[in-house]
């Protein structure tokens, strides 16, 4: 029976990752990895990892609110859900200026 298992990672007080991983024993079936940031006093949802709509993507949020999918190269979400919480943790900083861009 599949287990669900979430947690968040706050890397400052306006910024935090929300991962939701979905395993049977220690294998990956399905995953969430959010980056948020907190502008104005609200959280924003900056860039996302996940294994819907059929695969490994990324969507990263823009302020008027679309998204561009680009799909990883990467088939097993267990290699995926690793790449993922490291590529957020290593570029969060770049991917919230590139978001705060967008709103000027």
């Amino acid at each position: 029976m599949p287990t669900q298992e979430k947690w968040t990672n706050r890397l400052t007080h306006q910024d935090r990752i929300e991962v939701r991983i979905t395993k049977r024993g220690k294998e990956v079936l399905h995953f969430s990895v959010q980056y948020l940031a907190e502008m104005a006093g609200e959280w924003k949802p900056i860039m996302r990892y996940d294994t819907a709509h059929g695969g490994p993507h990324m969507d990263i949020s823009r302020p008027d609110g679309t998204e561009e999918r680009r799909w990883l190269k990467i088939s097993d979400p267990g290699v995926a859900l690793n790449y993922a919480i490291s590529d957020i943790q290593e570029r969060w900083e770049s991917y919230r200026a590139e978001y705060e861009r967008g709103r000027r």
